[in-house]
């Protein structure tokens, strides 16, 4: 039914949320298990080895095997530090590939998938890659988790801020150690957080202070968090939003891989018009230019620097690297607003800059030979 991504932006309590439901979930009849793209922070266990520590409780939790803990895991960092810096320290090789290819196996298998997030929606999971960024790759929705105390409105602003920017879509926000706030503190927070997000508050567990009981667990989270509303919102069909649509055309059709006058077409709609620095080509056009850019390059690889949905509206800004046939690199930044619609793309308005390479390739951006 649906694959969450459960956030926090600080030490919010993502983990437990993320156990309570996954074992409510599995209670109620619903295949669900938690996933976690890297962790750090390992710790060393009983069979002499290093391993996650909230993976273990988490499948301890859901009744999944342990033995399954790299599988649901794929990377696990002895060093207790964001992802990046925590790889790079002892030598681990990260693959973002690996990441989604984790998701996808756990998306397909399960009704419920759920990850429990490393760090904020900007904390990288790969270099050059955030949390934010695989959400909207992944069409993977936002559960964000906020603890209850001064600044927790800003946090989920912020938070839910830079996922739209990005992409991504935080779709409820969970208040934990809501008993930290009188009553009326509470309320007129959550009121607030609602209204300024635009994201529903839909549940306020106060702290937990029970056995670790499956049975109390689920009274806890349904006595606490509203689990219809919670279905509702996240257990419908994922739909691609428009800027996963130009996401994925712009690295489609500018792999440079297959034939343009089939890629174009699946992506743009028959009136499609570009205008570049000024210039205008029609669909037609822009296969012709595809086909240009393949005769003159080996590659070109996007790099997303802002990507955001305003309705069927999408800014982005990018950067191109283009390797050329005779091995000389040029870069372009690029900044643009498409208009989507029925999914596809009806237009698309852009400035070109050349940032590197040879001057003589500035017009690389709508060459047509």
């Amino acid at each position: 039914m649906g694959q969450i991504y459960i956030a926090s932006a600080s030490a919010g309590g993502k983990t437990f949320v993320t156990a309570l439901l996954a074992s409510l979930l599995r209670r109620s009849g619903k295949t669900a298990e938690p996933v976690k793209l890297i962790d750090t922070g390992a710790q060393w266990n009983e069979k002499g080895e290093w391993t996650s520590g909230d993976m273990e409780f988490l499948m301890k939790t859901a009744g999944i095997p342990v033995d399954r803990i790299h599988e649901l895991c794929p990377y696990i960092c002895v060093n207790d530090m964001d992802p990046v810096p925590a790889a790079a320290a002892e030598g681990l090789s990260v693959e973002t590939a690996v990441m989604e290819a984790c998701a996808d196996r756990s998306a397909r298998s399960c009704m419920w998938s759920l990850i429990d997030g490393t760090g904020g929606l900007g904390t990288e999971l790969g270099a050059g890659y955030t949390a934010a960024d695989f959400c909207r790759r992944k069409s993977c929705p936002v559960l964000l988790v906020v603890r209850a105390g001064g600044g927790m409105t800003d946090e989920a602003a912020r938070s839910a801020g830079y996922a739209a920017g990005r992409g991504a879509s935080v779709r409820a926000i969970l208040i934990n150690g809501a008993d930290a706030l009188r009553p009326e503190v509470l309320d007129a927070s959550a009121s607030d957080m609602e209204r300024i997000t635009g994201v529903p508050v839909i549940g306020r567990l106060p702290l937990y202070q029970d056995s670790l009981t499956v049975e109390k667990m689920d009274a806890f989270l349904r006595a606490h968090a509203d689990m219809d509303r919670f279905i509702r919102l996240f257990g419908q069909d994922r739909t691609v939003s428009p800027a996963q649509i130009v996401e994925k055309a712009l690295t489609s059709i500018l792999s440079l891989q297959g034939a343009p006058n089939e890629t174009v077409p699946s992506f743009m709609s028959e009136s499609y018009i570009q205008i570049t620095d000024g210039h205008a080509m029609d669909r037609r056009a822009l296969t012709d230019h595809i086909q240009a850019l393949q005769k003159q390059c080996c590659s070109i690889k996007i790099h997303f620097l802002r990507l955001e949905s305003m309705g069927e509206a999408v800014f982005s800004r990018h950067r191109a690297d283009v390797c050329r046939q005779d091995q000389t690199a040029v870069s372009f930044e690029v900044m643009a607003l498409f208009q989507v619609s029925n999914g596809k793309i009806l237009s698309c308005t852009e400035t070109v800059k050349q940032i590197s390479g040879c001057p003589a390739d500035r017009n690389l951006g709508s060459a047509l030979s």
